[in-house]
């Protein structure tokens, strides 16, 4: 890029944009200005569709992000000020969580408060050896204001997530949780009932949206169509017989995953899967899963990278 900003350096090389916080003499703090900067970067970087993978940094070896740069912070004086800062902070974040293909956080060296909440705003971390990360606002008796706490939230689950928040301190990279869960919540077997219950039944969207979005589009996408998201001869014979007025509530010891615990425990929906094909073949009668270990097969995805961009750029599904 030319015309570089002052406290960001951005590099493309190999389809990969690294984006360098140049602020060692300040631990790489996230002043307003260096916000601005990122969602710059990231705003622009989007529309480089060669682009591959993308990497946050900070210069220097001792700080990946010091969090809110404290010279910038006395100057916010009002709570419009504040406010402002903390919209500001959010959108830009925003401009990673959203960008169109991975974002990896480098740890170079530290990540404190705010520095923590844009490394988990990015979709993997990885740790110097000497890095560690923490969520100290709790010491200072002030929240995540950035949207940390809900990233962490979903990438480590609630109990995790609060343990950090509250304990406030520094996690050296081999001890952090985040390669030992998987990212987001657990939700697989429950996404389409919930989808039914509060989307068709109660009037949100149309049963042949319901179609459109869990089955037609995603195959679509993903260059799968017509052998998957419809049933018609000559496809594979994938259905899920829907029971619409059935009403079940969640529980984990109902669930078939390898998790102890549901975001959804106690949650009451109407419309439940009750027989589920996989190529013609029953592997799913009543909550009784028949399918043989190993059965499945591996699908070539053909169109990955334009199916990824429009996801994850927000382009809208019809």
């Amino acid at each position: 890029m030319t015309d570089q900003p002052a406290n960001v350096r951005v590099e493309t090389r190999d389809a990969v944009m690294t984006v360098t916080i140049e602020r060692p003499e300040k631990r790489n703090a996230l002043s307003r200005a260096v916000l601005a900067e990122l969602a710059a970067a990231f705003t622009d970087g989007a529309r480089d569709e060669s682009l591959k993978a993308a990497v946050v940094t900070g210069a220097g070896d001792i700080s990946f992000a010091a969090g809110g740069d404290l010279r910038d912070l006395e100057q916010v004086r009002t709570l419009k000020d504040a406010a402002a800062m903390a919209e500001g902070a959010k959108q830009a974040f925003e401009t990673i969580r959203r960008f169109p293909v991975p974002v990896v956080a480098a740890l170079n060296g530290d990540a404190l408060g705010g520095g923590a909440e844009l490394a988990v705003a990015c979709d993997f971390r990885v740790f110097a050896h000497h890095a560690r990360i923490g969520f100290v606002q709790g010491r200072l008796n002030i929240s995540t204001a950035w949207g940390g706490g809900v990233d962490l939230m979903r990438l480590v689950g609630p109990a995790i997530g609060l343990r950090l928040l509250s304990m406030g301190k520094m996690i050296a990279g081999p001890d952090a949780p985040f390669a030992k869960v998987p990212n987001g919540i657990p939700g697989l077997e429950t996404r389409l009932p919930l989808l039914f219950s509060e989307g068709v039944g109660a009037g949100r969207i149309e049963l042949t949206k319901f179609v459109a979005l869990t089955a037609t589009n995603p195959a679509r996408l993903y260059g799968l169509y017509p052998r998957k998201g419809t049933i018609a001869v000559g496809a594979d014979a994938d259905i899920a017989i829907w029971n619409p007025e059935r009403q079940v509530t969640i529980t984990n010891d109902l669930l078939h995953h390898d998790v102890d615990y549901t975001p959804y425990e106690g949650m009451t929906v109407t419309g439940w899967p009750e027989i589920v094909l996989s190529r013609g073949e029953v592997v799913v009668n009543d909550g009784q899963v028949l399918a043989a270990k190993g059965r499945g097969e591996f699908l070539s995805c053909e169109r990955p990278t334009p199916a990824l961009r429009g996801l994850r750029a927000g382009a809208p599904v019809t």
